[in-house]
């Protein structure tokens, strides 16, 4: 027997964004991640559970989890923008730059 997550709570979801976001998951020009993204927040909107929902849209229950955390912190508009990484380090100093660059 696999394990049981416990349901979540129904997304409580602010005045407006469902009509928003059906349009953007409706649009065919709407880029996937954040079709994607619009499509979890619906299905959480319902009261679907996480695991459920990520089995449905063929994602991971910590995308679900992410998606939702963003949408109840950021509304609408943190569906649209990844957050920033951290980035690769530098692989060669700023005093040898300057050095190459003298």
């Amino acid at each position: 027997m696999g394990f049981m997550w416990e349901n979540a709570e129904r997304l409580r979801m602010r005045r407006g964004d469902r009509e928003q976001l059906e349009a953007l998951v409706a649009a065919g020009k709407t880029p996937q991640k954040v079709a994607l993204r619009a499509r979890i927040v619906l299905g959480a909107a319902e009261g679907k559970a996480n695991h459920a929902l990520a089995r449905e849209l063929g994602t991971s229950r910590p995308t679900v989890l992410l998606w939702r955390a963003r949408y109840e912190a950021r509304g609408l508009g943190g569906l649209f923008r990844d957050a920033p990484r951290p980035g690769r380090r530098k692989q060669i100093s700023a005093k040898k730059v300057a050095a190459v660059v003298n």
